[in-house]
């Protein structure tokens, strides 16, 4: 985890595309975003991108210090005798990011995260995802685009966040952040799980689309709950063993 002063861009690196290999080529299924919960660093995405894998091994595009790299997660988690813990009713799913020295990663404390009373229609938002349908190279190491718009509404009984901003193909799991294009501080509020498209009888309306996001409060149930305890718990019995614990923070 590197330091020294913030910017905006930089919570760009609290982003991973997660996917499968094909050979050598990297096949893209979602996207995910890194938490802090010391002294355990946590990725957080949509179940539904594990279930699109199937029984691909999922892998992440990791920014280190020189250029990216690949991180299996598949056999770091059978290596280490950990997993993927899953919020069956909020559609997500969270694991112990393996932490490397090498890694130059950003990840969102507690106190970065927007909760869900706290996140209002008309705020500043913006998602986050890799345009992988652009010609620009090398889509799987290519730096994440961020697109704006507004959070539209919150349906606190769901914990949903609906908003303009888009969710990008092949990056279900990624971050919607509250951020301002006049800068100021960033907030992480939710992991994006879909669009909703509302349409009208009238073929001559054109059907609007609103992203939707599950708040960061159910990310936090999951890590905090039971089966999360007895994560940290084995990682915590891993460093007693071992050395530094999966996915701790040096």
């Amino acid at each position: 985890m590197s330091g020294g002063r913030e910017h905006p861009h930089d919570w760009l690196r609290a982003f991973l595309p997660l996917g499968a290999m094909r050979g050598d080529t990297f096949l893209p299924h979602g996207a995910g975003v890194l938490i802090v919960d010391r002294p355990f660093v946590w990725l957080v995405t949509a179940a539904a991108v594990l279930d699109a894998l199937g029984g691909q091994r999922c892998c992440a595009f990791v920014p280190r210090q020189q250029g990216h790299g690949l991180l299996d997660l598949t056999t770091s988690h059978e290596r280490l005798g950990l997993g993927w813990l899953r919020h069956a009713s909020a559609g997500l799913a969270a694991c112990l990011l393996p932490i490397e020295p090498s890694f130059d990663l950003r990840a969102f404390a507690v106190g970065q995260c927007a909760r869900l009373a706290d996140v209002l229609p008309m705020q500043p938002a913006v998602s986050v995802g890799c345009a992988y349908g652009l010609d620009t190279g090398d889509a799987a190491r290519m730096a994440p685009l961020v697109f704006d718009g507004i959070v539209a509404g919150v349906e606190a009984k769901a914990q949903r966040i609906l908003t303009t901003a888009p969710v990008v193909p092949r990056n279900l799991g990624a971050p919607l952040l509250l951020a301002s294009p006049y800068g100021g501080p960033v907030q992480l509020a939710g992991i994006l799980l879909g669009e909703r498209q509302l349409t009208e009888p009238d073929p001559r309306a054109l059907p609007l689309r609103l992203g939707v996001a599950m708040t960061v409060d159910a990310a936090f149930e999951l890590i905090h709950g039971p089966e999360g305890k007895q994560l940290r718990e084995r990682a915590a019995r891993l460093s007693a063993a071992n050395g530094p614990a999966p996915g701790a923070v040096p």
